[in-house]
Order: C-alpha cells, then sequence, then structure tokens
C-alpha cells in the first residue's frame, strides 16, 4: 500500500506541477509581453 501512496502523490505533484507552470506561463505572457 506504501508504494500507491507514493504513486498517488507523485501524480497530484505532478498534476500541480503542470498547473504552476501553465500559470506561471500566462503570467509571463500578460507581464511581459501583454
Amino acid at each position: 500500500m506504501g508504494q500507491n501512496t507514493s504513486l498517488g502523490q507523485e501524480r497530484v505533484l505532478a498534476l500541480l506541477g503542470i498547473n504552476f507552470k501553465l500559470q506561471s506561463l500566462q503570467n509571463i505572457h500578460f507581464k511581459g509581453w501583454g
């Protein structure tokens, strides 16, 4: 069960990382080139 929980955490962290990257890209786009 420990492996399953670690895999779940990795998925959540990956999704959060992708979301953060998208938000940061939008911020750079609006602030830098907007």
